[in-house]
């Protein structure tokens, strides 16, 4: 690997651990403007990736999970909108699960395979993966394949051995000249006294109390707070939405996640960002959902978040009224449903790569209706002065297993993208909304 490839990998790598392993196509571009990268090497990252993905399905192929899962992993850090690698990864963890029947990899591979279908609705293999997945259609389990074909050579010789034995023992008896042999005693083996085993560990979900203390102007709302418990690992998940109530700007904060066993003890601590200063600044008003996913502790009864790090600035306010954005739709929007987005910013920048630049927004989504919003996704499309499509990008705002859109509430959505410099305009479309 060059050192280029290197540098990207890297930081490609360190943005995942801050991010919980939720990097976009669009955090992975502006990696690639920060570095400096030309296009060439952009060829080089994309080979780099294919190489992992190669590798990866030619070791699925000859059952070396293992390094299948490793290889694939890679691809997936370095290009985690592709729904092909997700899908590959998946099929990579359940070859791994049939044959050890480790419960962590079942659970990845649906995650993965739900993913996928969120991001390719109609995807063969992402259903087909679910569909085996699911309790009825389950997999028989089976030993690890390199344990199965011994075993059963070792029973097969032990067979044959016995008769070869009892061939010849009733060989000598029918021999007269040849007085009986007396009967042989073998010796019972000592008998051990029973031992109880404990239970084997079974899996388990539970949601625990969480508590926050920030400072003034900031307040964060619990969505999500679960410890999931296997037989070796324990992982922790929260989602918080970050609401701005004071009279500030929010660019960057970072927390402290404790979490507290049954005496109030630290059993394990993470510092995660969970507001990046590559996003969009959160104004008064203004909510931010984050997530993220840490290694545990199945001692843990509760959990505790502290802030480690808070940008912020004074409001500049009263701030102009941003321009409104009137969406395509692709199908009549719902009546009950009313949907306000508008310009926070928009601008295109060229010269950074020959013949190339970075189109780069963000806009304020707010439900302006009165039910919650559950599930919205829309595209952004790019063209040029001739109105031929650039690049159309999908984006997913919120679907059905993050949390609703509440009314009234705005929350911004960023965009950036490498392409062509003839850019000209953006238009938004309303794929799905409910």
């Amino acid at each position: 690997m060059d050192d280029t490839i290197q540098r990207y990998v890297e930081h490609a790598l360190a943005l995942a651990d801050r991010r919980d392993d939720s990097l976009t196509e669009d955090d992975l571009i502006e990696i690639a403007r920060e570095l400096g990268l030309t296009d060439d090497d952009l060829a080089r990252v994309d080979q780099a990736i294919d190489d992992h993905v190669d590798r990866g399905r030619g070791y699925s192929q000859h059952e070396l999970w293992d390094d299948a899962i490793r290889e694939l992993e890679s691809a997936r850090a370095l290009a985690p909108a592709r729904v092909a690698i997700a899908v590959a990864l998946a099929e990579a963890l359940v070859g791994r699960w049939a044959a050890t029947d480790y419960p962590d990899d079942k659970l990845r591979a649906t995650a993965l395979a739900r993913e996928a279908l969120e991001r390719e609705p109609t995807h063969p293999d992402a259903y087909r993966l679910l569909a085996r997945l699911s309790p009825a259609e389950a997999p028989a389990r089976r030993r690890p394949p390199t344990a199965g074909p011994r075993r059963q050579g070792a029973v097969a010789a032990s067979i044959t051995l016995v008769a070869v034995g009892i061939v010849a023992g009733v060989g000598l008896n029918l021999d007269t000249s040849t007085p009986p042999h007396p009967p042989l005693t073998v010796p019972s083996p000592p008998i051990s006294p029973a031992v109880d085993e404990p239970p084997p560990f079974r899996s388990s979900e539970t949601d625990l109390p969480l508590e926050f203390a920030g400072p003034d102007g900031i307040d964060i709302h619990t969505l999500r707070s679960r410890l999931a418990s296997y037989p070796d690992r324990a992982f922790y998940t929260v989602w918080g939405d970050i609401e701005v109530t004071g009279e500030l700007e929010l660019q960057q904060l970072s927390l402290k996640v404790t979490l507290l066993d049954a005496d109030g003890n630290p059993v394990k601590t993470h510092t995660r960002e969970a507001w990046g200063e590559h996003e969009a600044r959160l104004r008064q008003g203004d909510h931010g959902v984050f997530s993220m996913l840490l290694d545990a502790d199945r001692r843990a009864v509760s959990a505790r978040l502290e802030v480690g790090l808070s940008q912020t600035v004074p409001a500049k306010g009263p701030y102009a009224e941003s321009p409104v954005v009137e969406p395509k739709w692709a199908a009549p929007p719902p009546s009950h449903l009313q949907l306000e987005i508008r310009e926070r910013h928009a601008g295109f920048s060229s010269g950074v790569l020959k013949g190339k630049g970075f189109f780069k927004a963000t806009w304020a989504f707010r439900n302006a209706g009165e039910v919650p919003i559950r599930a919205l996704t829309y595209e952004v499309n790019l063209y040029d002065r001739d109105n031929v499509q650039l690049e159309s990008k999908r984006k997913l705002a919120t679907f059905s297993s993050h949390p609703p859109i509440a009314p009234g509430d705005v929350f911004l959505e960023s965009t950036i993208a490498m392409i062509d410099a003839r850019y000209a305009r953006y238009e938004l479309v309303v794929t799905e909304i409910e």
